[in-house]
Order: structure tokens, then sequence, then C-alpha cells
């Protein structure tokens, strides 16, 4: 079966990381996976296993944004009634600016149209890179046959998304309710968040609960860190540069056991057992 990589990134973001991840991608990544780049105006990298794709291809984001870009709400700059109490503590919550983050969600269901076969497509964040040969024995492990969807959940925290890996076209409908999730501004009624993670969740739980897809959770011990991604098996191959990393040549986690110093980790396994006393 096919494989396509699928992520999206603005002009700066490519100077920024963009570019190590494309370049990693077609180092280490088998020769017949192919990557699709959103993006606003063409990419400078040229090789036929690029599919680079504009944004303005798809009328629903533009449509989107044009709606909310006076909306104070949609960009987590205002209290929305919907919303916990107190939301918006220091005049802006990143949680509920989908205004911004909703490119992410917005690409899924128009690039899955686009590949439109049997295939396995994977989102990977643009500041996620390779370094490390990626084999298909390693992807068969990252999405075996009997699922349909993997992803990195946390327990406290929502789902890691820099990493989604879906089976076509089983996932199309999945994909299409995010994408029509956002076109009719449902995302603004989610308590937790209007951005793509809380999203991805919530159908990811009613998916599950009615039994119409099967997700595999990658994350091994989601009590390692907030950066679950060295807990799970893409932090033997890939690193993910998150937040204040994305500059960094590395992220400082990759090189710790669980994630975390030991210290920290063994702290967390004693409460965890603590707790599991108690509810007997």
């Amino acid at each position: 079966m096919k494989t396509y990589v699928l992520t999206t990134f603005s002009e700066n973001g490519f100077n920024l990381y963009g570019k190590r991840m494309i370049n990693t991608f077609l180092k280490f990544w088998p020769k017949d996976v192919e990557i699709i780049v959103y993006t606003d105006v063409p990419i400078p990298l040229k090789n036929p296993r690029i599919h680079n794709l504009l944004i303005s291809s798809i009328p629903e984001i533009a449509a989107f944004r044009e709606r909310h870009k006076n909306n104070a709400e949609a960009k987590g700059l205002k209290q929305n009634q919907n919303w916990p109490k107190k939301t918006i503590l220091e005049k802006y919550n990143y949680k509920y600016d989908a205004y911004r983050f909703c490119f992410q969600a917005m690409v899924l269901f128009p690039a899955a149209q686009y590949i439109s076969s049997d295939a396995i497509m994977i989102w990977l964040d643009a500041d996620v890179y390779t370094f490390k040969e990626i084999t298909a024995d390693y992807l068969n492990e990252l999405l075996p046959e009997n699922y349909d969807c993997s992803y990195l959940g946390r327990t406290k925290l929502h789902s890691e998304c820099g990493w989604m890996a879906f089976r076509l076209p089983k996932c199309n409908y999945f994909l299409f309710n995010i994408l029509e999730n956002y076109n009719r501004g449902l995302c603004f009624f989610e308590k937790d968040g209007s951005v793509p993670p809380y999203i991805f969740d919530s159908y990811r739980k009613y998916h599950e609960k009615e039994g119409l897809l099967k997700f595999l959770n990658l994350a091994e011990d989601d009590i390692s860190t907030g950066h679950v991604w060295f807990s799970s098996p893409l932090g033997q191959r890939m690193d993910h540069l998150k937040g204040n990393y994305k500059t960094q040549k590395y992220s400082k986690e990759r090189f710790m056991k669980h994630g975390v110093s030991e210290e920290i980790y063994a702290k967390r396994i004693y409460k965890r057992k603590l707790k599991e006393r108690k509810s007997l």
C-alpha cells in the first residue's frame, strides 16, 4: 500500500524548519514514500517525491479565515460563553486560537481526496526532522494492518498531533467530519479548546466508542512528559522540535531514557503506584 506524508508550513516556517524537515525526509524515508506539502507560495525544493500544493486550492480555509478575521473569540483573545470561566486570563489563550491553527485540521480531508486511493497518509508536523533511516517494517509497526489510525495520546492533556497516521479511504469520513467542524464553526463549542488536537480527540473518542474506527496510541507511557514523542517509537528515528526548540539542533528529551530525568520519572512512577494502592 502506498504511503504519503502530509505537512504544511508558512513561507517563514520553510526557512526555520520546513526545509530541514523535507530534506531529512528525502534522505531517510523509503524512496517509494512521497510527501504532500501545503504552502502559501511554492517552495524552492524540487523533487519527484514532493507534491507542493497551495493552501489557496482549499477554499474552505480561505472562507473560514475570512469569516473570522475580526473575531476575537476565534483568535483566543476574548472569552466565549461556551468555555470554562476565566479561560482567557492573560488576554490570549492558544488553545482557542482556531484562526491561527486551523490549517492542520483543514488540509487533512483535501489531502485524502488528492490521494484518492487506498493508502496510508501520515500527518507530520513541519518542525519534525528525521535522523535515522525509516524502513517499511518500522512504518508497519506504527500503523499495523489491524488498526485504522495511530496517534500520540496523553491522559492529562490533549493528544500530541505532531504525528497522525490514517488508513485511507477507511478514515475519509472521519477526516471530513474534522473539516466540517471548522466549516460550520462547531469548534467554538468545544469547551476544552478549538485548535486541532481537541477536535481530533473529540471525534476520535466518538469513533472509538461507536466502534467505527480502531485507533492505536503509540505513547508507551504518558506519565513521562508533556513531550510524549520520546515515550513512543517515533523518538527512535525522528525528533519533534516543539515550541522553543524549533531553531535548535535537537530536543533535550531525546537523550533522556524516558523523555525526562530519571529523578522526575521515578517520582511519577511512585505517584502512580501510590494511586493504584489507594484504589484497591
